[in-house]
């Protein structure tokens, strides 16, 4: 069996009733419709640049709602979520982007947005 790396946190709590109504088991909202960012107030943040499913709302399409075998409740490991949608050949392309497999997207890239176009953490050489 594999073991689960992170788990949110109302589930793990069971604070069902943060995400659902106790009554109908019903979400009090869709992901798209503001239930995720009701408590994830810092997401994206007060970037100038918002990556495309955070900027609608999409948080299911990297994140899994209760939990996950990858860190931050990822559906699969951080690179591979960017490749699921960006392709490899255009993001090796670069120097900074040589070891892909190795390295994880997120070590330079905020995932969410930020203040430069490539969501960039820090200045990089």
């Amino acid at each position: 069996m594999a073991r689960v790396a992170s788990v949110h946190e109302p589930y793990r709590d069971n604070r069902c009733g943060s995400c659902h109504n106790a009554e109908t088991g019903q979400l009090f909202r869709a992901p798209r419709d503001g239930l995720c960012t009701s408590c994830h107030t810092d997401v994206p943040g007060d970037v100038r640049y918002v990556h495309g499913p955070v900027a609608v709302q999409d948080c299911l399409f990297c994140h899994h709602y209760h939990s996950a075998l990858h860190p931050s409740l990822l559906l699969r490991p951080a690179t591979g979520t960017c490749f699921s949608c960006h392709d490899r050949e255009d993001l090796t392309a670069g120097v900074h982007h040589e070891s892909p497999d190795r390295d994880d997207c997120t070590k330079c890239h905020d995932a969410h947005g930020g203040g430069s176009r490539y969501f960039l953490k820090a200045a990089q050489p």
